[in-house]
């Protein structure tokens, strides 16, 4: 199972550190000017989100398909990487939708994956130099529904029209892994493992999903662990908190023997380089969460996907401005 680490401007450069890395990118991640040339090097995959639930969820006017197509292609331009584009979905969030508006947005989401094939074909079609020729623009369908069955018949759709990769949606606010897993399990009864779970946090949910044999998942996990303090280790799964932080979220609790005043565990990620590094848990310094994150990222992909040792791409010596 492919590893997507979800990325936005204010978080470390991954790639730098795992030339086998690949990004999930929001359109609303970064400014309305970014592009991926921004970046010192390019990751080795990045699919390109619509940025639809972040529309949504924060009561903003969704733009049309075509205006965030133009954003997503803006976003690839000249970087000729393996590069996905997320259909614009409807995710289905609030409980209190009427039957009509759902299935409304069911609707509209499977009339925006048709418009992105559209798309698609038209920017292959054109006379413009700058198209993605090396590695064509895959497309990544989603999936919404409210129940199982509403589920399998907008797959089912999807599938119809040629779409051969697909993404679930709406699962934002599901927490229980069993219920996670019964619906990706109704997706994969219609149209396979070729899916996509976006925004999964927990750990166990990653794995359960792993033994289900969908292509990949994408997590914004190891910036928010750093960002709560905490610090992962792999084989086995192992959490930690450093000792002196005010935690505030339900989430984040540990007991004493959990917090940190200095680490003991030799390190082989890209920071620690099989050592142990105790200033990854200096608080109050962005360049230590930072590191923070990068050792997280390590110990997730690890678990979740696997690290091979040539994945690495830097030593001490040579990290990126700021973090060195």
């Amino acid at each position: 199972m492919q590893f997507y680490v979800s990325w936005s401007h204010s978080d470390p450069h991954y790639q730098v550190y795992d030339k086998h890395c690949n990004m999930l990118i929001s359109t609303m991640a970064v400014s309305s000017i970014w592009k991926l040339s921004r970046f010192p090097l390019l990751p080795h995959r990045v699919m390109i989100d619509s940025g639809s639930y972040s529309y949504i969820s924060n009561q903003l006017p969704l733009p049309t398909p075509k205006t965030i197509f133009k954003r997503q292609l803006a976003i690839i331009a000249h970087s000729n990487i393996p590069t996905t584009i997320c259909a614009v979905d409807m995710p289905i969030l609030n409980k209190l939708m009427s039957l009509t508006e759902k299935s409304r947005a069911i609707d509209r989401t499977i009339a925006n994956a048709w418009e992105l094939k559209t798309l698609l074909a038209e920017y292959y079609n054109s006379d413009r130099i700058d198209k993605h020729e090396q590695h064509k623009i895959d497309t990544l369908a989603i999936v919404q529904g409210y129940d199982l069955s509403t589920l399998r018949y907008c797959a089912r759709q999807l599938a119809a029209m040629g779409h051969t990769r697909f993404g679930l949606g709406s699962m934002a606010h599901i927490y229980n892994t069993q219920e996670i897993v019964k619906r990706v399990e109704a997706v994969q009864s219609i149209v396979g493992n070729a899916i996509h779970i976006f925004g999964v946090s927990a750990i166990e949910t990653m794995k359960s999903l792993r033994v289900l044999g969908i292509t990949s998942v994408d997590s914004a996990r190891p910036i928010k662990a750093a960002m709560y303090n905490e610090i992962l280790y792999s084989d086995p799964y192992r959490r930690f908190g450093i000792a002196g932080s005010n935690f505030k979220s339900r989430e984040v609790q540990f007991s004493a023997q959990k917090l940190l005043t200095e680490l003991f565990i030799q390190c082989p990620c890209p920071v620690c380089l099989n050592s142990v590094r105790n200033d990854i848990l200096r608080l109050g310094t962005r360049k230590y969460l930072l590191l923070r994150a990068v050792h997280n990222y390590y110990h997730i992909k690890k678990m979740i996907s696997g690290w091979a040792d040539d994945e690495m791409e830097c030593n001490s010596s040579s990290l990126p401005p700021g973090l060195n």
